[in-house]
């Protein structure tokens, strides 16, 4: 018969260098010391405790028949030595007192010293350990159960309240009291960020400091005055918001804080988050869906690739990010975040460890490819929402956060929540609609595209080229042809100001640029013809919905002014037919099919399959007729009251010939208030069909 293995040895446990005699000496309170036995009380542990909770201590005095002067004495001391302390004492002693565990203070360092016989961890030889040490054997002890842990520190922690309060508190070990790692930065949607020193290697750079001059919203202030928030506001909340899911995920799986893996991931993903929107352009998408994208051989081009490109160029060019990132060996790792990599491309370890489905997991954080729901859109929701709070949908993501849990790999959430993962899609679609996409900001988008269209050949700066060589003035194509970084720097919304402020006369494409300025400071904006919503196929409106078409329809109209003249003719040039896709983010599919969803079972928690029976996405209560619709905005760039009819007309015909729409969901209206007050403009008669 085999023989039953026997349990390690108990080691014998040091006494404490504290007692609760030495506290009632202390206070000439040796008299209570008989009483309190009596009672059961006989660690000073215990008495702290009961200090702390409410009344404990009050009805032991009172059934051990304390007096009034000893009660208030006894008071005393436990205060003077919970908050006290010898002006000697080492961090460590000041955090035990803190918490009521000062006497474990010697048996807690020959645990330390004992920790120090493994190879698992070095601990220095000393009399006084530090929080450092402390944090040395949590890194330890990182990897092993709670049940592990209190096993291994059983050893010379006797009390086991007092060893399930210290192995609560190992995994909160503050810094360095005298150390000032961490720097706070004040917040209108968290209040207050914190972050520590390493993350402002990256903050305190050319690159991200771009972002404090960038809109967040491009041309929507002009509609919305308060949308005046910065790129630089949202990354830093991105990044915060990144932290903060990571260790909320983490917590769930049952993976120390301490974990060193799990620290690397967390100052990556913060990185990943600050840097995310580094290669946005001046007015938001505008600049790179009416700008750069129109240039010959860009037609492909993306901010996220800019944003890579200047990650690089960051690391190449700033020596305390270099250092940090390197240590951390995350260059790689920040960019597959930042991009979003697929689920295929990612490392996956058969461990079955949770740490490794926690890294597998943290791809989906700042960019998450599978369903959008991801740090960047959960705080950009927050934050466009609170440019008008009273009317316009605010989410709160906490919630879904903390009910958010890693299984195979992937970020699930609990099957009652779905109707919070609705909201969030719901609130996207709601903004894109009433703020992103509102009329008079695609007719201002354009405006101000156009003008730094004119003048892109115009704005030069000197710069270093990509290849290399001397420094050379380059224009605003060139720089973005040439895809250079360091004239990248440049292009922020202060190319308004620098057009405005040039006094090149000569200029033809400056003085285009600087007439739409003009244009948009006394409100003569493009006017909006009319406005309307299919659901059709993109393509299939494009081909009827367009300049060409709406031109020939309107010259064909008669249109007759009081005077018996037919008025102007349009050209294709007066008109922009502006066609957006509306989506809950994953374009015509319903985006519940790609969220995780789980259950709770005897087993634990069980993921839920998107097509199965059970699934909630078959009871969401969110079944909209269709999942994308296609937005319609017809602008006439020329404020002349004839063509505003004729182009009317054609649009209103087009709808009812080719989509069978009988007249528009918005019809725009050119009264005599909207005709431009500028002298060199003259009032056109008013026309009549």
């Amino acid at each position: 018969m085999q023989a039953m293995e026997r349990p390690p040895k108990r080691l014998k446990a040091e006494q404490p260098t504290y007692t609760l005699g030495d506290l009632l000496s202390s206070a000439n309170l040796q008299h209570l010391q008989e009483p309190f036995a009596k009672a059961g009380l006989g660690e000073l542990g215990t008495l702290i405790r009961l200090s702390e909770a409410s009344n404990q201590l009050d009805r032991l005095c009172q059934r051990c028949q304390v007096a009034q002067a000893d009660k208030e004495a006894l008071f005393a001391a436990i205060k003077s030595h919970t908050e006290g302390g010898a002006a000697g004492d080492s961090d460590l002693a000041r955090w035990l007192r803190h918490h009521g565990l000062i006497h474990i203070k010697r048996n807690l360092e020959a645990a330390l010293r004992k920790s120090g016989e493994t190879e698992e961890v070095e601990m220095p030889d000393k009399k006084r350990m530090t929080l450092d040490d402390v944090q040395r054997l949590c890194s330890m002890l990182s990897t092993k159960t709670r049940r592990e842990k209190e096993d291994h520190l059983a050893n010379w922690v006797e009390s086991p309240v007092d060893l399930c309060k210290l192995v609560d508190l190992l995994d909160s070990v503050p810094p360095k009291l005298t150390d000032k790692t961490v720097r706070t930065v004040s917040d209108r949607i968290y209040d207050s960020l914190s972050f520590d020193r390493e993350l402002f290697s990256f903050i305190d750079t050319p690159q991200v400091q771009r972002l404090r001059r960038l809109k967040q919203l491009g041309a929507c202030h002009l509609v919305y005055p308060g949308a005046v928030h910065t790129r630089f506001e949202h990354s830093l909340g991105v990044a915060y918001l990144s932290k903060k899911a990571f260790e909320l995920l983490a917590v769930k799986a049952g993976v120390s804080l301490s974990d060193p893996r799990v620290v690397r991931l967390s100052r990556l993903l913060q990185i990943a988050g600050l840097c995310h929107d580094l290669g946005h352009g001046p007015m938001s998408h505008t600049f790179e869906f009416g700008l750069v994208r129109k240039l010959p051989g860009l037609e492909n081009w993306c901010h996220e690739d800019m944003s890579l490109a200047l990650f690089d160029d960051m690391i190449a060019t700033n020596p305390k990010a270099a250092e940090v990132i390197d240590a951390l060996d995350g260059r790689q790792v920040v960019k597959d975040f930042i991009q979003g990599s697929r689920p295929e491309d990612r490392p996956f370890v058969k461990s079955g460890a949770p740490i490794d489905a926690l890294e597998r997991a943290a791809y989906d954080i700042v960019a998450n490819k599978r369903n959008g729901l991801d740090t960047d859109r959960m705080d950009y929701l927050q934050r466009d929402a609170s440019i008008s709070p009273r009317t316009l949908p605010r989410y709160n993501p906490d919630r879904l956060l903390s009910k958010a849990m890693v299984i195979d790999g992937e970020i699930c959430y609990p099957s009652k929540e779905v109707q919070s993962v609705v909201e969030l899609y719901q609130t996207r679609y709601s903004l894109f609609k009433k703020v992103y996409t509102h009329s008079k900001v695609i007719a201002q988008e354009h405006m101000v595209c156009g003008a730094i269209n004119a003048a892109k050949d115009s704005i030069s700066f000197i710069v270093t080229p990509k290849g290399g060589g001397e420094r050379k003035r380059m224009t605003v194509r060139e720089i973005i042809e040439d895809g250079n970084c360091e004239g990248y720097l440049y292009l922020t919304d202060s190319l308004e100001d620098m057009i405005r402020g040039s006094d090149d006369t000569n200029d033809p494409g400056l003085q285009e640029a600087k007439s739409l300025f003009l244009r948009l400071e006394q409100r003569d904006i493009y006017r909006v013809v009319g406005e309307h919503f299919i659901d059709k196929p993109i393509d299939e409106v494009e081909k009827h919905m367009n300049e060409d078409n709406i031109s020939r329809i309107a010259n064909s109209r008669q249109h007759t002014h009081l005077d018996g003249s037919q008025g102007a003719q349009v050209s294709k040039d007066d008109i922009i037919v502006d066609v957006r896709e509306l989506h809950h983010g994953t374009g015509e599919r319903n985006p519940l099919h790609n969220v995780g969803f789980y259950k709770h079972g005897e087993k634990g928690p069980k993921k839920i399959q998107a097509d199965s029976p059970s699934s909630p996405v078959l009871h969401s209560g969110c079944h909209p007729r269709c999942w994308q619709e296609i937005r319609i905005v017809v602008l006439l760039k020329d404020p002349h009251p004839t063509k505003f009819l004729k182009v009317q007309g054609a649009f209103t015909q087009i709808l009812n010939e080719k989509f069978g729409c009988p007249h528009p969901v918005h019809e725009g209206q050119f009264t005599e208030r909207s005709l431009p007050s500028s002298p060199s403009r003259p009032q056109q008669n008013r026309p009549t069909v």
